[in-house]
This record gives structure tokens, C-alpha cells and sequence, in this order.
């Protein structure tokens, strides 16, 4: 009957917070069940640090359950949209063709890439994200909002690259590269 007061003392005294293990009860101080109960604040500390850190000392914790995978069906359509808006940022800044020959060049070579990239985004995201759509909800819904600007953005682009040869065409391209910009800032 002593112990439990010296128990008690000694934790006051050491500044020792209790931390109670499960299935223990805040009097049950028999010596197997004194070590799980009690510890230190540093130890507490050392423990959330571990934790936080993702490394751990000890060798009987699992591996994570989780990985991130870099090459999902999602993320394909991700890389296919970021690919189009930046291919449409380079077509930007990239030299205009002569009058010689307008279509042989960087810029109007950017400018098809960017829109075969969009149409690959779009047609992937309808395919791997049919199911988020729903058009009872309207364009206030993010993913209805997401899918009709990047179409529009992706029908912008193939309009910017059909009419290239002539004059004209920047408006329509730098409009429709911020409308791809716009979907994909929706859902990122």
C-alpha cells in the first residue's frame, strides 16, 4: 500500500507526466506496467520527433502503407495538361516563322503540341474522371468548371493552329492558355 504515494511523489518531483497505456488504469502501478505508464517529457518529445521525422529507431514499426507512385492514371492526365499549358507558354515566346514559309517553324510546332497535348488532357480526363461529373450541380461544381474550360481551352487551340498562317491567332492562343490555366489552378 506504500508504493502508490512513493510512486506518485516520485513522479511530482521528477516532473515525469503521466502517459497511460491502454488497458491501464491511472492506479495500477505494478512494476511491468511503471515503465509504458510514465514518461519523461523528453521522452515524449523524443517520441513525437520520430514520429513527425518519419525515421524511427526502432526496427519491429511496418513499413509505410502508402506510397505515392508517380505514374498513375491521374497523374498522366495532370502531366498531359501542365504539358500543353507549358508547350503554350513556350509557343509565346518562341521566333514567329517568316512569310516564306509560316507553318515550318518552333512557334507553329509549339502550337500543335500544345494542342495535341490538351486534347490528350481532355480526353483522358473524360475518361479517368467521368464519374466526378455531374451536370445537375451546374459550373459551380470545381470539376464541371475544370472539364468545360480545359475543352474550351483545348478547342481554342486547335482554332489558334488552323488559323496561323494568317494573322490573328495570338489572342485566341494566350485567351485559351489562360483558360487551361484557370483548369488546372481549379483542381490542383
Amino acid at each position: 500500500m506504500r508504493k502508490k504515494p512513493l510512486v506518485l511523489a516520485s513522479i511530482l518531483l521528477c516532473s515525469q507526466t503521466p502517459a497511460l497505456a491502454d488497458g491501464v488504469s491511472e492506479w495500477d502501478y505494478s512494476p511491468a506496467r511503471v515503465q509504458p505508464v510514465f514518461q519523461s517529457s523528453w521522452q515524449v518529445a523524443a517520441s513525437d520527433m520520430t514520429k513527425t521525422s518519419g525515421k524511427s529507431n526502432s526496427t519491429d514499426e511496418p513499413a509505410a502503407e502508402y506510397k505515392t507512385r508517380w505514374f498513375t492514371s491521374n497523374k498522366v492526365h495532370q502531366y498531359l495538361g501542365i504539358g500543353s499549358i507549358a508547350l503554350a507558354g513556350l509557343t509565346v515566346i518562341a521566333p514567329k516563322p517568316g512569310k516564306d514559309d509560316p507553318e515550318d517553324g518552333i512557334h507553329h510546332a509549339l502550337g500543335e503540341g500544345a494542342a495535341v497535348l490538351g486534347g490528350l488532357a481532355v480526353a483522358t480526363g473524360l475518361g479517368f474522371h467521368y464519374e466526378d461529373l455531374n451536370l445537375n450541380r451546374g459550373f459551380k461544381d470545381p470539376d464541371n468548371l475544370h472539364a468545360l474550360l480545359a475543352t474550351l481551352a483545348t478547342i481554342g487551340f486547335f482554332a489558334a493552329v488552323d488559323e496561323a498562317p494568317e494573322g490573328g491567332h495570338a489572342g485566341l492562343g494566350v485567351v485559351s492558355g489562360l483558360a487551361m490555366l484557370t483548369a488546372i489552378k481549379i483542381t490542383w
